[in-house]
């Protein structure tokens, strides 16, 4: 009986050991916990473009590559192809951290050129974001991957070129101007800032314009000032108000803005030309 009841010991012992063994295996496979595709935007800045370029319905694939490792890839058509192999995964709490380095391949014309990289990101059920550096291009690039959505403020961002149609008390049929850029940045708390230069008008600028959207429209409200005049020295400020309308795919975006104090009340609409928006 003693001798059955050592034996059953000792079975008992290896198997509490084995599952013992098997909860670490399972706890350390931080690979495969977070394999999968992320959907999500990206914000990439470098010495060139400070405020940042911003590219929406972007897509970037983890794959397994072993307990603790990942590979990382992820392909932007503006900046080309980026590759991680062999990230560290390491957990804190409900966050993964991975660490590693690359390449990105870039280039114009079809006519590619590695770099290397480095990548450090931030996983998990809350939202992930992913930060790509590259120090030889550009100055120093980062490209920022966040997962889902674009926010508002995001979605409507660019250069956009067209045509714009000023109407006033003193010409009601109105005088039209080709050629004209209204630019859109990011601003904080998911709001825009806008800034449009007219050759006849002035420079137009609206600082921390709100961005709603309803369906598939943006509205873009805010104001600012115009500053404006015959000569350098009798340029002058004066108030003057925005409302925009954006659609999601940018084909058919206006701008209007308003200065009431001019010219008995001057409205400049702007309009797209040909429909062009570039991010």
């Amino acid at each position: 009986m003693k001798l059955k009841s050592i034996f059953m010991l000792a079975v008992m012992t290896l198997c509490m050991m084995s599952c013992s063994n098997d909860e670490n295996s399972e706890d350390m496979n931080y690979g495969k916990e977070i394999a999968k595709v992320y959907n999500g935007y990206t914000k990439s800045t470098a010495q060139y473009f400070p405020d940042g370029m911003y590219a929406t319905g972007e897509k970037l694939e983890i794959t397994r590559e072993g307990d603790n490792k990942v590979n990382i890839g992820y392909v932007s058509e503006t900046f080309g192809t980026f590759e991680i192999k062999n990230a560290t995964v390491s957990k804190n709490g409900a966050t993964y951290k991975v660490e590693g380095t690359g390449t990105t391949i870039m280039g114009m014309n079809g006519t590619g050129k590695s770099y290397e990289c480095s990548l450090s990101a931030e996983v998990s059920a809350s939202g992930s974001t992913f930060r790509f550096t590259v120090p030889a291009v550009m100055g120093g690039m980062t490209v920022d991957f966040i997962e889902g959505d674009a926010p508002a403020n995001v979605m409507v961002t660019g250069s956009y070129e067209g045509m714009a149609k000023a109407v006033a008390q003193y010409f009601p049929q109105g005088m039209t101007s080709e050629n004209q850029t209204v630019t859109v940045k990011v601003a904080d708390n998911g709001k825009v800032n806008i800034s449009y230069t007219s050759d006849t008008w002035g420079t137009f600028t609206i600082n921390d314009a709100t961005v709603t959207m309803n369906g598939d429209i943006y509205t873009i409200e805010g104001a600012g000032s115009c500053l404006m005049g015959m000569s350098e020295e009798s340029k002058k400020e004066y108030p003057c108000t925005l409302k925009a309308s954006i659609d999601s795919e940018k084909n058919s975006p206006e701008f209007v803005f308003s200065v009431p104090s001019v010219m008995g009340g001057l409205t400049i609409t702007w309009s797209p030309a040909s429909a062009s928006a570039s991010n």
